[in-house]
């Protein structure tokens, strides 16, 4: 994949993380090399296994015509580089300039990326409208990152009016796709009522989902409604358990407290083993 988001700060509990902006990494172009093809291949090859080699100005060289020429890969591969300064100075009016064509074609990636330029005003006049523009048709046709990025603009009103029940829309399209940001931030909304109802059991079943991917977050909110008797029975054990795993991440230490006086030390010795081999099982 040729980008990610950055991952999100920590926030305090029971907090929302909120969506991050994307931002291009190391670029691989083997997704696009599938697009070439017809009279522009043989060229296009040419410049990809320069890029491969890690000759970049002979890669800029020769998608640079293609580009010209109308070769949407070529464009898209382009706007990559030009990205992440790849063969030439970081440029990103440039690459924002050849996402643009690609976009426009419906890639859902070049979407998803030009969205970022025009969120950030980099390399192009700051506007949250077209952004968002941009995110919503990368979403639609099933982006994780789009829809996830969508959900925290409507959610913090970044640019546009907030609007919780389309962020909460965005977020579950994401979450479902397993995006874990997107299914921790749902459970806060079910938790809270913001944008649905407001519903426990559905908090308790996205956080749980994102817990056990090992996120301390979720892991902590977890545990606090195991601990309030909100959509599970009542547990201190399971609330225990996940506080202390949550802690192993680096969270969740002022919940341990609370929690450690409402059992006694055979219990807190039965769970502290079983969330010993939970670690060891889920890499923590």
């Amino acid at each position: 994949m040729p980008y990610r988001p950055v991952s999100p700060a920590k926030r305090s509990l029971r907090g929302l993380r909120t969506a991050s902006r994307p931002r291009l990494t190391a670029l691989t172009l083997g997704a696009s090399l599938l697009l070439a093809q017809g009279s522009f291949a043989a060229d296009f090859m040419t410049g990809f296994n320069a890029y491969e080699a890690g000759d970049y100005a002979i890669a800029i060289q020769e998608f640079t015509p293609l580009a010209e020429q109308g070769d949407t890969t070529a464009q898209y591969n382009l706007a990559l580089m030009y990205a992440d300064g790849l063969g030439v100075p970081r440029d990103p009016a440039q690459a924002a300039r050849w996402f643009t064509p690609v976009a426009e074609k419906g890639n859902s990636r070049a979407q998803f990326l030009l969205a970022g330029f025009y969120e950030r005003g980099d390399g192009v006049p700051q506007n949250h409208d077209i952004a968002t523009q941009w995110y919503n048709r990368a979403a639609e046709q099933g982006h994780m990152y789009a829809q996830y990025h969508l959900g925290g603009k409507y959610y913090a009103g970044r640019g546009i009016p907030r609007d919780y029940s389309a962020a909460a829309k965005w977020y579950r399209k994401a979450a479902e796709l397993g995006h874990i940001n997107a299914q921790f931030n749902l459970g806060v909304m079910y938790e809270k009522g913001q944008g649905v109802a407001q519903d426990y059991e559905q908090a308790h079943t996205w956080y749980a989902i994102a817990a056990r991917q090992n996120f301390a977050s979720a892991q902590t909110n977890l545990g606090l409604l195991y601990f309030n008797g909100q959509g599970v029975t009542r547990d201190y054990q399971k609330a225990y358990f996940w506080f202390s795993i949550a802690k192993a991440n680096g969270a969740g230490s002022e919940a341990l407290e609370l929690v450690t006086d409402k059992l006694n030390l055979d219990e807190i010795s039965e769970v502290q083993e079983q969330a010993r081999e939970w670690r060891a099982l889920n890499g923590n």
